[in-house]
């Protein structure tokens, strides 16, 4: 079941944050992260956390997708 993980938060590798379960990666930095609302994993990119940070210093940020707006919104709360 795709959601099948997202049940055991808490369970060795994983925590939860505003209802976002995040999978550890390499490093023990999150990489995988469930949408629960959307019934999904997403992986953000190595580094990007602090390469937006860098950006926003100078820039204003836009979030493109060939995907649903709902999809959208759920990466900006998790970017955010």
């Amino acid at each position: 079941a795709k959601g099948a993980a997202a049940e055991g938060a808490g369970a060795e590798g994983q925590s939860a944050n505003n209802g976002v379960l995040h999978a550890k990666g390499v490093g023990g930095s999150p990489s995988l992260h469930w949408l629960p609302r959307l019934g999904l994993w997403t992986k953000l990119r190595p580094g990007l956390h602090p390469f937006l940070r860098q950006l926003v210093q100078r820039f204003e940020l836009y979030v493109y997708t060939m995907g649903a707006r709902r999809y959208a919104a759920e990466v900006v709360e998790l970017l955010d």
